[in-house]
């Protein structure tokens, strides 16, 4: 039997160990736990929950922004490839307003095409869009952070540039060009789109920060369109190969002096053509009317008639190319009946022959060929 000395002695042993057992269990809870990398949600990363859960208010925003932004890219790049090519897009009929427009001088900005602006500002949009959502989880938070800054204010501005150039695009076709085109009107959706998403999606949630960059680059796109309308329209002035007038004329605009020498079915084909009343509208500045004027010769084609559209352009007679309904450049006019698209010597001999043929070719208003 254990002595009452003995089993205090026993008792204040364990308390003392319990005590000690506490001392270390609460300096362990109380001391700072290492910040190491570590992957895996952002809650158990040390992230604070707000940021966390930003991050996860946005990633659809950006998600739908890069689908839009991935469009655009596709488009771009199809119209850029075109344009190197040198082969008539899809969707624009030969001789069309589209094709007028894509091929036109109101194309290209120094000699380089507006697609490739369009596709550079898409990629960048996309990128900016896509990339911090592929990081999640994957970097460390500073640089994630860091990331996720640079991109709000890319995408704001972006967004911005995009949809501010399309108006002015549009605002181009409408009061300048006075054509149609699918393809613009597509990119110009696409922009106003992003700028929705961007704006609406609180991808940038300081809305006063916002609304600064936003102002940054409306400024900075207008300066930009308003350098590329003194570009493009100097390069509407010139023609496809030294029309008259030249660099900082004023015109009128005679079309670019036909060189080529005509062969004797050019010259009968210009008799016949010229027998049915045939004539052809075209624009000084336009390359295909260029091309289908040395397709005959000078001699030949000097025995059309041949109707200048545009406004700028010396004997211009615009008023009637509207009142005619003349879709796009070159377009014939045979019998009263029009046929728009640079067309080869075999194939107008076939229209003033085939009655058939004639009739598979003749444009109608809102009809697709």
């Amino acid at each position: 039997v254990m002595s009452q000395r003995s089993a205090c002695v026993l008792l204040a042993a364990c308390l003392a160990r319990g005590v000690a057992s506490h001392r270390v269990t609460a300096a362990r809870v109380l001391a700072p736990i290492p910040r190491t990398p570590v992957t895996g949600p952002a809650h158990c990363r040390g992230q604070p929950v707000a940021l966390a859960s930003q991050r996860d208010d946005t990633k659809d925003t950006r998600l739908v922004v890069g689908g839009l932004a991935s469009l655009g890219m596709a488009e771009t790049a199809y119209l850029t490839a075109t344009k190197l090519l040198g082969v008539k897009p899809a969707l624009c009929s030969e001789g069309g307003s589209c094709a007028t427009v894509l091929e036109g001088p109101w194309s290209n900005i120094a000699g380089v095409p507006l697609s490739v602006f369009g596709l550079g500002l898409y990629t960048l949009i996309a990128a900016a869009a896509l990339v911090p959502v592929a990081m999640d989880g994957k970097a460390r938070d500073d640089d994630l952070e860091a990331v996720h800054a640079v991109s709000e204010r890319v995408l704001q501005m972006g967004a911005t540039s995009a949809a501010v150039f399309s108006v002015f695009l549009i605002t181009l076709l409408i009061t300048t060009v006075k054509a149609s085109c699918i393809f613009c009107a597509t990119s110009a959706t696409i922009s106003i789109l992003l700028f929705m998403v961007v704006w609406n999606g609180g991808i940038m949630q300081d809305r006063t920060a916002a609304a600064v960059y936003s102002a940054i680059s409306t400024g900075a796109t207008t300066a930009f369109a308003a350098a590329a309308f003194f570009v493009m329209s100097n390069a509407a002035s010139m023609g496809p190969a030294a029309a008259s007038g030249g660099p900082g004329s004023a015109g009128p605009y005679l079309p670019p002096e036909i060189e080529a020498t005509s062969s004797p079915d050019a010259k009968v084909l210009a008799q016949r053509l010229r027998a049915k009343g045939a004539r052809m509208f075209g624009a000084y500045w336009c390359s295909h009317c260029y091309d289908q004027k040395q397709a005959f010769g000078k001699e030949a084609f000097g025995n059309l008639e041949y109707i200048e559209c545009a406004r700028d352009g010396a004997f211009e007679k615009a008023q009637f190319c509207r009142e005619r309904g003349v879709p796009g450049y070159p377009t014939w006019e045979i019998e009263g009946k029009l046929y728009p698209g640079e067309k080869d010597v075999s194939e107008l001999t076939r229209l003033l022959d085939d009655a058939g043929f004639r009739r598979a070719k003749e444009y109608v208003p809102g009809e697709k060929k």
